[in-house]
């Protein structure tokens, strides 16, 4: 959580026309960050379930 509040805060402190592939980049790793933590998420839940 705290890697993915970072990246959003340093996209956007990214600014001019010589960022944009770094903000491109960032975005990207910052929603795989984010899929990535809907998979654990998801799993723990299943995990958690009880089927009793």
């Amino acid at each position: 959580m705290e890697k993915i509040d970072f990246l959003k805060l340093l996209k956007d402190n990214l600014k001019g026309i010589d960022y944009i592939d770094h903000r491109k980049y960032i975005e990207e790793y910052r929603m795989n960050l984010e899929k990535y933590k809907e998979k654990i998420k998801l799993r723990e839940y299943i995990e958690n379930t009880d089927y009793a």
